[in-house]
Order: C-alpha cells, then structure tokens, then sequence
C-alpha cells in the first residue's frame, strides 16, 4: 500500500465518522420557557403548560405601548389565517396592577382574540421572562422551549401587511406536523 492509498483511506474514514457524528453536532438544546399562572378576563388561572403540544405564538404588550397597538392589525389577520392550524396566539400585559381595566377595555375595543392574560407588575412574569421592552413577540415549541425569544413581529413594517418571515416559520411547522 502506498501512502496515497492510506490517505485516501484515511479520508474515507474521517467521511464516514463525519456523517455518522453530523446529527449529534446539529443537535440544538433550546431553553426551557418557564411555566406560569397568570389569570384570563374572566379571572380564571391559565399556565403555559396547558398549550403543550401546540406551538405557541406569545405576545408581550402594554396599554400604553404605542409599538404594540400598532401591531394589532397584522396580529388579528395572522390569527384568523392560522386559526385551527394547532398555534396558540397567546397575548400578555405586562401593564401595572392598576390599569388592568384599561387591558379589559382595549381588549373589546381593538377585538382582540386569541388567549388574553393579565400579568401585571407583581406576578414575577417579567423577571422570568426578561422582559426589558416591549413589544416583544416568543416562538414556544409544543415541548414548552423557547425557539425563538426574539420571534418576528406579526406586521411587516415595510409593507405594513402580514410579516412573511412569520408565516414561513408558520407553515414550516404546520407542513412538519
């Protein structure tokens, strides 16, 4: 055997141990969301934990977020599209205690759908998600990861329809269900 042989053989191998180890190198570990309990309109307790096995489309808005109410219209026509596609639209204030009617009343007059919860400032919810700015929009996989914890906004601020990017990541889950 020359040393040209055991080269290429050499070469051969590392392919073949490159391809066998190539899943494992691509493996990616997404953090975990934390879970919570945070109270709907009607003051009934609802926790993340309950969307499992759907993915999760989260929302972190305010009433007085002038960004976020901007986002209100692309957001009620991307729901409607992907309405029973098994994705939760999951709209969170973060406003304080006392403006929770405020919340209550924007909710009836922008029509606002999807799961609606109050967390206001001493539910711990913005320490556990790190909330620094709003808006603020998470992709939560149907196992409970964060898969994205800066997720595209629903408007695209070019065009001011539907955000493409955002429907791409929708139908490439929908497509691999």
């Amino acid at each position: 055997m020359n040393c040209h042989q055991n080269l290429a053989e050499k070469e051969n191998l590392k392919k073949e141990e490159s391809a066998e180890s190539s899943e494992e190198d691509f493996a990616v570990e997404y953090p975990k969301a934390p879970d919570f309990s945070l109270s709907d309109r009607e003051g009934r307790a609802v926790t993340l934990s309950d969307f499992k096995g759907k993915l999760v489309y989260m929302d972190i808005w305010a009433t007085w977020c002038g960004p976020c109410r901007q986002q209100f219209p692309a957001l009620r026509a991307i729901e409607e599209k992907y309405k029973n596609k098994g994705i939760v639209f999951l709209s969170i204030s973060v406003d304080p205690d006392h403006l929770k009617p405020q919340w209550e009343k924007m909710i009836d007059e922008e029509q606002l759908k999807g799961v609606q919860l109050f967390a206001g400032k001493t539910s711990g919810f913005d320490e556990a998600y790190g909330v620094e700015f709003i808006p603020r929009f998470l992709l939560i996989s149907p196992q409970g990861d964060i898969l994205m914890d800066q997720a595209p906004f629903p408007m695209d601020h070019q065009s001011g329809e539907i955000n493409p990017h955002l429907e791409e990541i929708f139908q490439l889950y929908i497509n691999t269900k």
